[in-house]
Formats: C-alpha cells, sequence, structure tokens
C-alpha cells in the first residue's frame, strides 16, 4: 500500500481553483500589492463572502468593521489573508467529496475544531499569525476522506482499531504503513501549499521525540485534544498527552481547557461559514 494509491485516486475535478495560484503567484512577486490581491479575490463572489465572514467573525473580534477585501487585507496582513482563503478553497474543494461510509458532519467539526484549537493555542503562546496553523489543523485529515473514497474497507479497519483504543494516526500506521495526515501532506504539496501549512501536518505526532519547532508543537496538542474531546472515554487527554511538549511551550492545563473552550464554542460558526456539511 502507498500513498499515491490514494492521492492518484482524487477525482481530476477535485483541485483547488485557479485563484489559488493567481494568489500564490502574488505572494511571490515584491512588487504586488493591496489591490492586486483584492482585485483577485473579488473576482470569485462565494470566496469574497466567506473571506469577508470570517474576517468579521469571532476570530479576528472585528464583527461588522470589515466591509470590504482591501480593508481586510489592510487589517489582518496579505499573507494571512491568502492563507485563510486557502482554507475557504480548499474546504470548498473538498465539500465535492461523498462517501456513505463517513460521516461528513462529524468529520468536519472535528477538523474545525482542530483547527481552532490550533489557533488559541498559538496565542497562548505568543503566535500572533494563527493562520497558518488554523489551516494546518483544518486540513490534517483530509487524507481520512481520501481514503474512505477510494478505500472504504481500509479506513473502516482503521476506525475499529481506534475504537478497540489504539490512538487514531497509531492505527493508520499500523494498518497503511502511514496516517491520513502522510496522504494530506502529500496532497497538499501536489497542491503547492506553502510549506509552513504542510510541514506540521507531516511531523505533529512525532513532535514528542523530535527536536522541532513551535508549530509542530501546536498541532500536536490540538490534534490530541480534538481526539479526547470527541472521545473522552477511551482517550483522557491526560493520558495521551506528553508532558513534555506541554512544558515546552508554556500551556498549563488551565490553559488547554479554555482553548477547548473557545473552540467548542466557535465550531458551528465556523462551519457554517467555511460551509462545512
Amino acid at each position: 500500500m502507498q500513498i499515491t494509491d490514494f492521492t492518484d485516486a482524487v477525482p481530476e475535478s477535485l483541485s483547488l481553483p485557479r485563484t489559488s495560484f493567481e494568489l500564490e503567484k502574488l505572494i511571490d512577486d515584491p512588487s504586488s500589492d493591496i489591490n492586486d490581491f483584492s482585485d483577485v479575490i473579488c473576482l470569485d463572489a462565494p470566496l469574497t463572502s466567506k473571506l469577508l465572514r470570517l474576517a468579521n467573525s469571532t476570530l479576528y473580534k472585528r464583527r461588522g468593521e470589515i466591509g470590504t477585501v482591501s480593508r481586510a487585507i489592510q487589517v489582518i496582513g496579505v499573507r494571512p489573508v491568502y492563507e485563510m482563503t486557502l482554507s475557504t478553497l480548499a474546504s470548498s474543494a473538498f465539500n465535492q467529496l461523498e462517501s456513505e461510509d463517513i460521516n461528513i458532519d462529524l468529520f468536519w467539526k472535528k477538523s474545525v475544531f482542530c483547527a481552532l484549537c490550533a489557533k488559541y493555542i498559538a496565542e497562548a503562546t505568543g503566535v500572533k499569525d494563527f493562520e497558518r496553523l488554523f489551516v494546518s489543523g483544518l486540513m490534517k485529515d483530509l487524507g481520512e476522506l481520501l481514503v474512505y473514497i477510494s478505500s472504504p474497507g481500509v479506513a473502516l479497519l482503521c476506525n475499529e482499531s481506534t475504537e478497540a483504543g489504539e490512538l487514531p494516526w497509531v492505527a493508520q500506521e499500523k494498518i497503511m504503513g502511514f496516517t491520513y495526515a502522510d496522504i494530506t501532506h502529500s496532497l497538499l504539496k501536489e497542491w503547492s501549499l506553502p510549506y509552513q501549512i504542510t510541514m506540521p501536518i507531516k511531523h505533529f505526532s512525532q513532535a514528542p521525540n523530535l527536536d522541532i519547532n513551535h508549530d509542530v508543537k501546536v498541532l500536536y496538542l490540538a490534534s490530541r485534544i480534538t481526539v479526547s474531546e470527541f472521545n473522552k472515554s477511551k482517550f483522557p487527554f491526560s493520558e495521551i498527552l506528553d508532558e513534555t511538549v506541554f512544558s515546552q511551550i508554556g500551556l498549563s492545563a488551565d490553559d488547554i481547557q479554555d482553548v477547548t473552550t473557545l473552540a467548542s464554542e466557535q465550531t458551528s460558526d465556523i462551519i457554517a461559514i467555511l460551509g462545512g456539511k
């Protein structure tokens, strides 16, 4: 079994829209300005609507203050707007995927919850530009959808092992030889998403064993909060957390509870904006 067995099975119709590649070119062009970014985004009306709703959501605490894309870029910044644009474009692309074997509502709820945990852990540890970690958390398990679509029997085996008490990524590694996150990482690299988004997805489960950067540790914690939150009886947070990572980034148990509460409160609103099913 190879990762390409799943990434190669992605329908040709499923890809990031041209908008994402045009914005990427602008990011790499030092002569581009706010108007250039605004012009590209505004050509996509649904994207513009979602972006403005995100900019005025609890993510930024600016309800009603931002009325145009150019204003959003001025307030939030060029790269953060680009990264949040990627979250809306990728979510829209993957919402095309259907499988009767997976609970899509629950999948998106977990994904958005993880993204929000990553945001609030990032902020609690001094990271101001949380957007890249929000996108990493949101996209991390998109490989799960690909497995359910192309090889539902394999996905169900992974799920059965998790139900028996194995951590999801451990079960996936044992059954497939790699994880859902590895599949996601491979696909997002093909889509040319930025390294700072794809790298934490690749390495998050290795955080306790590697002298690795802060973003990986943030996603490590966000993923474990998510697993625990949605299956407390099998995976109490205190039992699936490596305290070394916890202490390295300077969070307390109270901080984690605050992160969990904020993410829980906002998940439904962000799902509604991103169009999750």
